[in-house]
């Protein structure tokens, strides 16, 4: 073999190994489409590498001869290099699975499946963070609580797929209309909570008077029939009261249950309420 091949051949190697090595201490840190990025990368460098080490050694062995030991030596050098990158490619792959395997759990954990919002548990987790965070400095944290006007009957008269398409339609809605630093989590059933960090309790009117517009423009068709839209929201803030995450969600759902027995299809804010509210959940559904 010549010199000039095997001095290729040997920096080809060295360059293999020096990026498998890189490969090897990214794959904590890389994602599922990286990790297969790096399988195929890492298989192409081993077909490579297997390659030319056995074409080395046959090269090697019939044309000089089985003495020339050092050619020898690198051919097998090359087929080692060779498996170690192909187990970089099988680690690579491994590590591929198992990132969509956490992905899924983490989707599962984290996203309601309906309407790709926030789980409650995990709105919750993030109102706990905000309720913390305003505790402890001068900032302002509301809350707002929706909930879809006649959702029952939605259910009971048309059935369960309007309902979803109506759960649908409205998370698409919310999704475009709340945004960042604010946070948005299907609550339960038909109810949705928003996380509106450093927000006052006449911003959040706006931004609560914002999206029951947005809703009340939309409708939803269901095998012909058109599903009109509404929501009420109740609005908390601890910008008069301190409250803690618990109380936050309790002072927006009576100002949410206040809404209905207005009349549906409205704000109302918790820190403006004079009346004892009456929540019949059966009634104002």
């Amino acid at each position: 073999m010549s010199n000039t091949l095997v001095q290729f051949l040997l920096l080809v190697t060295i360059f293999l190994l020096s990026a498998s090595v890189l490969v090897v201490q990214r794959i904590r840190d890389t994602t599922k489409k990286e990790g297969l990025k790096l399988a195929w990368a890492a298989l192409g460098g081993f077909l490579f590498l297997s390659g030319m080490g056995c074409f080395g050694f046959l090269y090697t062995n019939q044309t000089e001869g089985a003495g020339h030991y050092e050619d020898s030596l690198i051919a097998c050098t090359l087929l080692a290099s060779a498996v170690f990158v192909l187990g970089v490619c099988f680690v690579s792959l491994l590590t591929a699975k198992d990132l969509a395997r956490i992905d899924g759990l983490e989707r599962a954990a984290f996203f309601d499946p309906l309407t790709r919002l926030f789980t409650r548990g995990r709105i919750d987790t993030l109102l706990d963070i905000e309720c913390e965070r305003s505790r402890f400095g001068v900032t302002q944290l509301s809350v707002l609580l929706l909930d879809i006007d006649n959702f029952k009957t939605i259910n009971d008269t048309l059935g369960h797929r309007a309902g979803d398409s109506v759960l649908e339609e409205v998370g698409r809605i919310l999704k475009k209309a709340v945004e960042p630093p604010n946070v948005i989590g299907r609550y339960g059933g038909e109810e949705f909570l928003i996380v509106a960090p450093n927000t006052s309790s006449a911003l959040a009117e706006r931004h609560a008077e914002n999206i029951r517009a947005k809703v009340a423009r939309a409708t939803v068709k269901v095998e012909g029939k058109v599903v009109p839209l509404t929501v009420s929201i109740g609005v908390a803030s601890n910008s008069v009261f301190r409250r803690g995450s618990s109380d936050l969600v309790a002072a927006a759902d009576t100002a949410m249950y206040a809404a209905k027995q207005r009349g549906r299809n409205r704000v109302v804010i918790a820190d403006e309420l004079d009346e004892p509210i009456t929540r019949l959940r059966k009634t104002y559904a």
